[in-house]
C-alpha cells in the first residue's frame, strides 16, 4: 500500500461528521483584484471534523464595482473555498483552497483564502475577516493575473 492511500484511507477513516450546527450565512464587504470595492454572501457548511480541525465548504456570490467604461456594470463573481478551522481561544482561524468565476466572462480564479472568525457575545452572530490571494486567467489568454483582496462582515450560525 502506497502512503498516499494509506494517507487517503486515514482521513477518512478518522473524519466524524460535522454538528448539526455547523451552517453559516456570511456576508461582507471588501475588494477584488487589489481595491476594486466588492459586497459578497455566502453560506457555508461543516462537513466533519479530523481531529480539532473542522472541513467545511463555502459556497458565495459577489457584486465587484468595475470602474472601466466598457464595463456594462458591477461584475457578477461565483465562488466555492474548501475551509478547514480550529479554535484558539476566543477566535476561530480558517483557511484553505478555493476557486472562483466570472460568469459569462470567461475569467477563472483559484487560490486561497485565510482569515479570523468570532461571535458576538453568546449570540449566533458574529463577525469575520480575511484575506485571499488568487491568480485570474481568461480562457484562451497565455498569461494571468495575481490579485490580491480583502473581505469584512458578519456571520449568523444556524
Amino acid at each position: 500500500m502506497t502512503w498516499k492511500r494509506t494517507l487517503a484511507l486515514t482521513l477518512v477513516a478518522t473524519l466524524t461528521p460535522a454538528s448539526a450546527q455547523g451552517v453559516t450565512a456570511w456576508a461582507g464587504l471588501g475588494t477584488e483584484a487589489y481595491l476594486v470595492p466588492t459586497a459578497t454572501l455566502g453560506l457555508s457548511a461543516d462537513l466533519g471534523q479530523f481531529s480539532d480541525v473542522k472541513v467545511g465548504v463555502r459556497g458565495t456570490a459577489g457584486l465587484a464595482l468595475w470602474f472601466d467604461s466598457s464595463a456594462p456594470g458591477p461584475l457578477t463573481l461565483l465562488g466555492a473555498d474548501v475551509l478547514f478551522s480550529g479554535a484558539t481561544g476566543p477566535l476561530n482561524v480558517y483557511g484553505g483552497p478555493g476557486v472562483a468565476f466570472v460568469p459569462g466572462g470567461g475569467v477563472l480564479m483559484v487560490g486561497a483564502v485565510g482569515g479570523l472568525k468570532g461571535q458576538f457575545g453568546s449570540s449566533s452572530l458574529g463577525w469575520f475577516a480575511e484575506g485571499k490571494l488568487r491568480y485570474a486567467f481568461a480562457a484562451g489568454q497565455g498569461t494571468g493575473l495575481v490579485l490580491p483582496g480583502a473581505n469584512l462582515g458578519i456571520t449568523y450560525r444556524f
